[in-house]
């Protein structure tokens, strides 16, 4: 039987994708929904996140046996914007070559995006993830390790991405984050960013905006990260945003066009943008 107290904190979907973000550092947290398609579950009994583990999480936290989830198990199963969003991030490496080193791979699902690599490598402190990455992609390596200390040798990768990490981590690791990947990139090796950003519209919608970050440790502007790649010898050659908040939009013109819309804007305006994507090359050694 359900418990009451638990269960009124679970959101009803209309969408059948519902992601799942188990994180330690906040197990008082609530369960919310951030997006439609899109929530965040916290447990501090969890040290990692993946498919195999998050129903049971669910249930046993909430006390729902019954509880179904269905997870994206590939890219397209994914929410629009999350595809969006990788999908900008990989134009922008599109006619590079060499190896590429993903941050926060997961379980590589996008990876069949990077074809044109000849070496493609990835890591995640998911040890379960990387089992999947391994079994999905054979002829790729995959290493658990912690992204503060990369186990690749100096000046090894032509490209590195990290892909909504970030904001998981301390702010003072962000630092040690950057100078592994300076390490690791050769000069003039392009690096590939993305993570939420401080001054979506949305976040300071009251009430609203502050389940945005229940899983998330720091949430940066577009001035910060340009500073900190900047300390670290990084040139930003382009800035791009996916998704941006204009109220009711979606009631008046549709989900497809409102998205188009959307994303548009925050193109031209990625300083409010729901997501910062970045580009930057690696200037000095």
């Amino acid at each position: 039987m359900k418990n009451p107290k638990q269960s009124e904190n679970i959101h009803k979907y209309d969408n059948k994708i519902i992601y799942i973000y188990i994180n330690p550092e906040k197990p008082d947290a609530k369960f919310v929904k951030p997006y439609k398609t899109y929530c965040s579950f916290h447990d501090k009994n969890c040290t990692h996140y993946n498919c195999d583990f998050v129903a049971d999480a669910l249930s046993r936290h909430f006390n729902l046996p019954d509880l179904k989830i269905k997870l994206a198990k590939n890219f397209f199963e994914m929410p629009y914007f999350e595809q969006e969003r990788l999908r900008i991030s990989i134009d922008m490496i599109d006619k590079l070559q060499g190896k590429i080193l993903d941050i926060g791979c997961g379980s590589a699902k996008y990876h069949f995006l990077f074809n044109n690599f000849e070496e493609v490598y990835g890591i995640d402190a998911d040890y379960k993830a990387i089992e999947i990455a391994r079994k999905r992609n054979p002829k790729r390596k995959y290493y658990v390790c912690d992204a503060s200390k990369l186990p690749f040798e100096d000046n090894f990768f032509d490209v590195i991405t990290c892909f909504e990490v970030i904001e998981h981590l301390p702010k003072e690791k962000f630092g040690e984050l950057l100078s592994e990947i300076k390490r690791c990139l050769k000069k003039s090796g392009i690096f590939i960013l993305s993570t939420p950003n401080k001054f979506y519209l949305e976040r300071f919608i009251p009430k609203k905006g502050k389940d945005f970050d229940l899983a998330h440790l720091h949430i940066y502007s577009i001035f910060e990260l340009k500073s900190e790649l900047d300390k670290f010898g990084f040139k930003v050659q382009k800035i791009t945003g996916i998704n941006f908040f204009i109220p009711f939009l979606r009631k008046l013109v549709g989900e497809e066009k409102a998205v188009k819309i959307k994303n548009r804007f925050a193109k031209i305006f990625p300083i409010f943008a729901g997501t910062i994507i970045i580009k930057a090359e690696l200037k000095w050694p």
